[in-house]
């Protein structure tokens, strides 16, 4: 069903992740897809993807609550799914399927998945088939959105540096029986696109601001997008995903990346406070 229903599969994965390749081609067995290779925070370095234009310290900051930057493995993930993006373009499949190495298939929601598409519209740019930290409509999520319009509003807590669409387009919304129209949610382990919306989010993540996960609402609200969620969720993460190598940030690496910013802004300061050592 799914390669009778997308014209290409890609599987995003790194030239180290042996044991993950193995879990995919048994997770997969049937389906005819591509093992996409993505870039390697490794073989990166910050600041020279400033500087040479590959990634915008500034505007990632402008367009987001936190302070904190993006960490190589968050670049290194955002330019491996645009590699993507831009691979379905010079090629022309008019839809594909992005995976990530670490998805769990529930074969058992294939039958809801087909009733699914047939309530797809035909003018469908993005469908999630696997997500997580969703919103949905209950008076909690409807207060809390009301919270932030406010915060926004009066730009208390950094919430004037988000978008105010993206907070208005903060629940998920019911579409038909099997077919959610997304709101906010986080994910970039399963979903798909039409070729013309690849097209959009290359200009969009050129240079890339953005973590891989967070283009879907910041284009909806940006620029407008016709979005939908399964709401059987197809894919589901493995195990192997708790050790992320393709790039999502970590509580941890959240922690003390405040720290290490102000190390990077202020190297006098640390410097001759090692020197006394």
């Amino acid at each position: 069903m799914l390669n009778q229903f997308f014209d290409h599969i890609y599987v995003l994965t790194l030239e180290r992740a042996h044991h993950r390749r193995n879990h995919i081609e048994s997770e997969l067995k049937g389906l005819s897809f591509e093992f996409f290779t993505g870039v390697d925070k490794h073989q990166l370095d910050r600041d020279t993807l400033i500087d040479k234009g590959v990634y915008d310290d500034q505007r990632h900051r402008s367009c987001k609550r936190t302070h904190r930057g993006m960490n190589l493995g968050e670049i290194a993930c955002a330019l491996s799914h645009r590699n993507i993006w831009q691979d379905a373009v010079d090629k022309g499949y008019e839809s594909i399927l992005i995976l990530e190495d670490d998805i769990h298939l529930e074969r058992s929601r294939l039958a809801s998945f087909g009733r699914a598409l047939e309530e797809l519209p035909n003018q469908w740019e993005l469908l999630m088939l696997g997500y997580y930290s969703e919103k949905y409509p209950s008076f909690k999520t409807h207060f809390q959105r009301a919270t932030y319009q406010l915060y926004h509003q009066l730009k208390w807590f950094n919430w004037h540096k988000v978008s105010k669409g993206f907070i208005d387009n903060l629940l998920m919304q019911p579409f038909s029986d099997h077919l959610y129209r997304i709101g906010k949610l986080v994910g970039g382990h399963a979903y798909a696109l039409r070729l013309e919306t690849c097209r959009k989010f290359v200009a969009y993540q050129t240079p890339v601001f953005l973590q891989a996960d967070r283009i879907y609402n910041y284009y909806l609200s940006d620029q407008g997008l016709n979005a939908f969620a399964l709401k059987d969720k197809l894919f589901t993460l493995a195990e192997t995903a708790n050790d992320s190598m393709i790039g999502y940030a970590s509580f941890g690496e959240k922690l003390i990346e405040r720290p290490m910013e102000w190390c990077r802004k202020v190297p006098s300061v640390v410097q001759r406070k090692s020197s006394k050592v």
